[in-house]
C-alpha cells in the first residue's frame, strides 16, 4: 500500500515539475534582461536533478525490495547525492538571484543620482 502511493506521488511530482519547467521556460523570455545565462543553465540543472530523483522514487520499489545489499547502497548513495546536489544548486541559485537583484538596485538607484545632478 505505501509503496504505491510513492509512486504515485513520485508521478504527480515528475509531472508537476515538467509543468513548472515549461512555464518557467516560457518565462525567461520576457525576464531576458534579469535571469542570465548562469542563472538558466543552474536551474535546468536543478530541474534534471529533481526529476532524477522523482524516477529514483518510482524505481526505488523494485531496487530496494531485491534483497541484493549492494544495489541498495548504490540506490541510497546515489539518492543522497542527487538531493545534496540539489540543495547546493539551490543555494548558487539563491546568490545569483541576490546579485541580480543588487545590480538592479544599483543602476536604478545610479539613475537616480545621475537624474538630480543634471536637474542642479
Amino acid at each position: 500500500m505505501f509503496d504505491s502511493s510513492v509512486q504515485w506521488i513520485a508521478v504527480l511530482g515528475f509531472v508537476i515539475i515538467g509543468t513548472l519547467f515549461v512555464s518557467e521556460v516560457r518565462r525567461w523570455r520576457s525576464l531576458e534582461r534579469v535571469v542570465g545565462r548562469r542563472q538558466k543553465a543552474i536551474r535546468v540543472c536543478l530541474i534534471v536533478l529533481i526529476e532524477a530523483l522523482f524516477v529514483m522514487m518510482f524505481v526505488g520499489r523494485w531496487v530496494t525490495t531485491r534483497h541484493n545489499p549492494v544495489a541498495a547502497l548504490v540506490y541510497w548513495s546515489v539518492c543522497v547525492l542527487l538531493a545534496l546536489a540539489v540543495m547546493v544548486l539551490a543555494v548558487v541559485d539563491l546568490r545569483e538571484v541576490i546579485k541580480g537583484y543588487a545590480c538592479l538596485m544599483r543602476e536604478m538607484f545610479g539613475d537616480l543620482r545621475g537624474g538630480d545632478r543634471r536637474d542642479q
